[in-house]
């Protein structure tokens, strides 16, 4: 076995006491103010043609509605 080498040793985790006691903050539990949060929406058929998007059911509770063609993008978006 090497110096370097780290396989069989027992490492001690610092972050093992917060997670276990549920303390340990992640990134899902970050809130700051104006804080955004997006939602992707895909179709329910496969390899379907989206012949257009209505955001209208979405005003005043949306910021913003993105589609690939409103980019110029076309095909999927990777």
């Amino acid at each position: 076995m090497t110096a370097t080498s780290r396989i069989g040793t027992n490492d001690r985790r610092t972050d093992a006491v917060l997670k276990l006691t549920g303390a340990a903050q992640y990134t899902a539990d970050i809130r700051l103010p104006g804080m955004l949060h997006a939602k992707v929406l895909r179709s329910p058929h496969a390899h379907a043609r989206l012949v257009s998007i209505d955001a209208a059911k979405a005003q005043g509770r949306v910021v913003s509605v993105l589609a690939g063609h409103a980019r110029g993008v076309d095909g999927f978006l990777m």
